[in-house]
């Protein structure tokens, strides 16, 4: 059974770590200075941001989740979870912007949204793939992990081959490729719309 279960987790657990670093490897090559020293900082961020806004809840679903075993008790804990995703949300929309005055760069609007959208995109992904552990849905767990890290590094290095490479344009890739990806967990695992 362990040894099943190491396996099946096992592309999610080694392909995230691996495209991560052919993605420093890539863009300390390919963008300015200036530039990686952004992204750097600025995924480093998202996952503080994360653990100040969202990971508490991850942990309580990890703990509790499993014994919600009434349909009404399950309908009150969906609505409940994405009021916290949602209030979580918007708390890390104001933690980037304040990320990045912390870093002192030109806050271009480009920036911020790229910023935002990929802070928050992260975060909930991180959050629905614990919640499909928790659910035993190995193939929406390995989706939900690597989808910002393989699916965010493959589409921006794409978009590398026709722009210069930018902060923004490597952001905007991995959340554009969150984003997509975000709603497609939401369905698959029976969240609903944000309540009391």
């Amino acid at each position: 059974m362990l040894m099943r279960q190491t396996i099946q987790y096992a592309p999610a657990q080694l392909l995230s770590p691996v495209f991560q670093l052919l993605a420093v490897l890539a863009w300390t090559h390919w963008l300015a200075p200036t530039d990686f020293g952004i992204v750097a900082a600025i995924f480093a961020a998202q996952e503080l941001v994360h653990v100040l806004t969202l990971s508490w809840w991850s942990y309580y679903t990890m703990r509790y989740y499993p014994t919600v075993t009434s349909d009404a008790a399950r309908r009150d804990y969906q609505l409940t979870e994405t009021s916290v995703v949602t209030l979580a949300a918007l708390a890390q929309a104001l933690l980037a912007a304040a990320v990045l005055a912390f870093l002192s760069v030109e806050a271009t609007s480009q920036l911020i949204a790229a910023t935002v959208a990929f802070m928050i995109s992260r975060s909930i992904l991180t959050h629905l793939g614990e919640r499909a552990r928790v659910e035993a849905r190995i193939t929406l767990y390995t989706l939900a992990q690597t989808s910002g890290p393989v699916g965010g590094f493959l589409f921006s290095l794409v978009l590398a081959l026709w722009w210069e490479p930018s902060a923004v344009m490597i952001l905007s890739a991995f959340a554009l490729v969150q984003v997509a990806v975000v709603p497609v967990l939401w369905l698959a695992l029976r969240l609903g719309l944000p309540g009391r």
